[in-house]
C-alpha cells in the first residue's frame, strides 16, 4: 500500500512538474518569424497562427463585448511580421479618402542598444493607438497598441515601448 500511495504521489509530482515546464505563458518564441518575447508578469497572451499575430493584454485589461477593438480598458498589444518597413509606412500614413480621424504622429523614440525604435501615436479623442517597427536586418515586426483610457495613455505608452524592448530576435527556421 505505502509504495502504492508513493508511485501515486511522484507521478502527481512529475506531471505538475511537466506542466510547469511546458506552459510558460510568460513567453513566447516566433521561430518562423524570428522574434521571442518575454512577456510581464501578470499579463496574458493569445497567438492566433493563421494569420501570425501574438496579442498581448495588460492585467487590467477589460474586454468590451460590443467593440471591435475589445477592449473597455487596459493595453492591448498586437505584434505581427511585416515584410518590410513601406508596408509599415502605409498603415501608418494619413489617407485622405478613408474617412480617418486621427493620423499617427511621432510620439517618442525608444533607444534599444543601437536601434533606434520611432513609436507614433493616433489619438481619435477616446482611443489612443500606438504603432512602431522593430528591424533586425530583413526582419520587421510591427506592433500596435490600443488604449481605450484617456487618463492612462502615457502610462501605457510607457508600458508599450517596455513590451517592445522585450522583444529579441532570433535565428528564423532554416535560416544559419
Amino acid at each position: 500500500m505505502k509504495k502504492l500511495v508513493l508511485l501515486a504521489a511522484l507521478l502527481v509530482i512529475s506531471t505538475c512538474l511537466l506542466e510547469a515546464k511546458n506552459s510558460d505563458r510568460h513567453s513566447f518564441t516566433n521561430k518562423k518569424s524570428g522574434y521571442a518575447l518575454s512577456c510581464p508578469d501578470g499579463w496574458t497572451m493569445a497567438y492566433e497562427e493563421q494569420i501570425n499575430l501574438l496579442s498581448l493584454y495588460s492585467p487590467d485589461a477589460k474586454k468590451h463585448p460590443n467593440d471591435t477593438l475589445d477592449l473597455e480598458r487596459g493595453l492591448k498589444i498586437e505584434l505581427t511580421p511585416m515584410k518590410n518597413a513601406a508596408d509599415f509606412d502605409e498603415i501608418i500614413k494619413p489617407k485622405d479618402d478613408s474617412g480617418q480621424t486621427c493620423s499617427y504622429k511621432p510620439r517618442s523614440i525608444l533607444i534599444l542598444g543601437k536601434e533606434k525604435v520611432q513609436i507614433y501615436a493616433c489619438d481619435d479623442g477616446e482611443t489612443l493607438f500606438l504603432a512602431a517597427l522593430r528591424q533586425d536586418g530583413k526582419k520587421f515586426i510591427a506592433a500596435f497598441g490600443y488604449v481605450p483610457e484617456k487618463d492612462k495613455w502615457n502610462f501605457y505608452t510607457d508600458e508599450f515601448a517596455k513590451t517592445l524592448s522585450r522583444l529579441k530576435f532570433i535565428e528564423t527556421s532554416g535560416s544559419k
